[in-house]
């Protein structure tokens, strides 16, 4: 399960790091940061809850 979340992180950082790489504009870019921003959180969220105990 782990493994799934560290997944969702590493492309939630994509989505946020693509309109900057890629060279993005205007509604794409922000739809990518604001996705990028939510699926970032969801990975932390995901990795946070599985590690310990």
């Amino acid at each position: 399960m782990r493994l799934l979340f560290s997944l969702v992180l590493v492309s939630g950082l994509w989505l946020l790091i693509s309109p900057f790489v890629l060279s993005y504009l205007g509604v794409g870019r922000a739809n990518a940061l604001l996705v990028g921003l939510i699926v970032t959180i969801l990975g932390v969220m995901g990795v946070a809850g599985t590690t310990g105990k």
